[in-house]
């Protein structure tokens, strides 16, 4: 049998006035999402508990069937994985984002998309300057960067401390969301520390004389330690790859010992199981963007689920499961804890006849998953009727 996993980040939303009461994936068309849903069963499932973020990194460890509750750390280690980033039991990774305050506000998350080149030159003189042996910071791509910290004694405090997601803070002032705890000292002073070393950079003087914004400070957050995580062939039996374009998605696969492929033939040639990550990106809920969600879902449906459902046939035996990772609102421009609709189709999967595939069909369904990491299980070991 071979199991295929498909998840479009944000792919459930809430009404919006615009679409006369309706969300984007009841707008978008969908045709190979309401062909699974008619031929196989629709449900709903909670991939973000509470007690954590109703982040994409939460939701992703849910739907390859393991307990975020009990193994989930932060986005930076799985972010660090895939990035090759080495981590030790006792050092807490951050993720370092590059961003631009103006005024006391948080101005850009991205410092206007600064590029690998320009990043990589500020990581290099901040870790030239920065006044701390225990500290490193990795370049990524771009404004996404990883802060390690090789700390033993702090360890604890850094990784209990409160940070806020920078893309949470658009356009408020950030001195109130600094990071809070114990530890939280440690932190503000490297954020200090790269403000002035930042701010009179050459690049960042370029980038101000034309018009960009500039890269003036760090942003710690998401931190986490070493994941420690079974395989998913230990937990599941089966070894599986993975797809994506996103780094912590990846990295959660990696962690997972799954294999990063590039084709969905080759995978599924060499492996039983496969998991397609699509991101959605932050512009499409930065800018409230209808629009590009619109486009996102049914760019996500005939290119990645119209991609697997014209492969189905050649397999005699295929189970497909189609699923947002967690709600969110377009109009608030942020996620929220929620259920989000699923599909299960494909060999042994009965015929619910349910359709279209949307967050309002999906509810009308029996079939509920209040804790997310269970309904991996139920789809690899379904039994009809």
């Amino acid at each position: 049998m071979k199991y295929i996993l498909l998840v479009c980040e944000g792919l459930a939303d809430e009404p919006a006035e615009e679409l006369q009461g309706r969300t984007p994936l009841e707008v978008a068309k969908t045709p190979f999402m309401d062909h699974l849903a008619k031929k196989g069963e629709m449900g709903s499932a909670l991939f973000t508990p509470h007690r954590l973020p109703p982040a994409s990194d939460v939701a992703c460890m849910s739907l390859l069937g393991f307990d975020p509750e009990e193994f989930y750390t932060g986005i930076a280690p799985l972010e660090a994985a895939a990035m090759g980033v080495s981590q030790k039991d006792n050092e807490i990774v951050f993720r370092c984002d590059l961003v631009t305050v103006l005024d006391d506000v948080l101005f850009d998350t991205s410092a206007s998309g600064i590029s690998p080149t320009e990043s990589q030159i500020l990581i290099k003189e901040l870790n030239a300057k920065l006044k701390n042996p225990k500290v490193k910071i990795y370049p990524g791509e771009g404004y996404k960067n990883i802060l390690v910290i090789s700390d033993p004694e702090m360890a604890e405090k850094l990784d209990e401390l409160e940070c806020t997601p920078p893309q949470n803070l658009i356009a408020q002032k950030f001195v109130k969301h600094l990071p809070k705890g114990e530890g939280a000292p440690l932190i503000t002073d490297l954020m200090d520390q790269s403000k002035v070393i930042l701010e009179d950079h050459e690049i960042n003087r370029v980038r101000i004389d034309l018009n960009e914004n500039p890269a003036n400070i760090i942003w710690p957050w998401g931190q986490g330690k070493k994941p420690k995580l079974p395989s998913f062939k230990q937990r599941y039996g089966i070894e599986g790859s993975i797809i994506t374009e996103s780094d912590y998605a990846k990295g959660l696969g990696m962690a997972l010992g799954l294999h990063v492929a590039t084709s969905i033939e080759n995978a599924l040639k060499e492996h039983d199981f496969l998991f397609i990550y699509t991101e959605s990106g932050p512009d499409i809920y930065r800018t409230n963007d209808l629009k590009a969600k619109i486009k996102l879902l049914e760019d996500f449906d005939s290119q990645v689920v119209g991609n697997v459902v014209k492969r189905m046939e050649h397999f005699d035996a295929v189970r497909v499961l189609v699923s947002s990772d967690h709600a969110v609102s377009l109009a608030k421009r942020g996620a929220f804890h929620g259920h989000v609709p699923f599909i299960l189709q494909g060999t042994g999967i009965p015929a619910g006849e349910m359709g279209p595939f949307n967050e309002k069909m999906a509810a009308q369904s029996k079939l509920v998953f209040n804790e997310g990491h269970k309904l991996m299980e139920f789809f690899l070991k379904r039994v009809a009727g």
